[in-house]
């Protein structure tokens, strides 16, 4: 097992408001932003590689109820998560892909970036 060092942030918002002063239509927004890097050491001063994988996910996320009668609620949502992975650190060897082209037999090695957006 290689050693570590982890860190781990996160922020959030979060803001509600009224939209009348009856307090029957209200609206609320959020944001978060969370970053988790964790860096691996090599095992042995030969072992030139040091690899860090850090995590920042974001996401932002709306809101509206609205009381129209008695018996009649309306709400509404709408949120945007943007998952992002990376794999950064030294090389090994010389490397190149071409995505649809042709396909790694083995793991890629770092860097590594992916980014996927998430609606909801």
């Amino acid at each position: 097992m290689l050693p570590f060092t982890s860190d781990q942030n996160t922020y959030i918002a979060k803001f509600d408001y009224k939209i009348d002063e009856m307090g029957k239509h209200n609206g609320s927004s959020a944001a978060i932003y969370r970053m988790i890097a964790r860096t691996a050491f090599p095992n042995s001063p030969r072992t030139a590689r040091q690899q860090r994988l850090p995590r920042n996910s974001k996401g932002i996320a709306a809101g509206y109820t609205g009381v129209l009668s008695a018996n009649i609620v309306n709400t509404f949502r709408y949120g945007l998560t943007r998952a992002g992975n990376e794999n950064t650190g030294v090389l090994a060897s010389n490397y190149a892909w071409f995505r649809g082209y042709n396909t790694p037999t083995a793991s890629p090695p770092e860097p590594l970036v992916s980014f996927r957006p998430h609606h909801r």
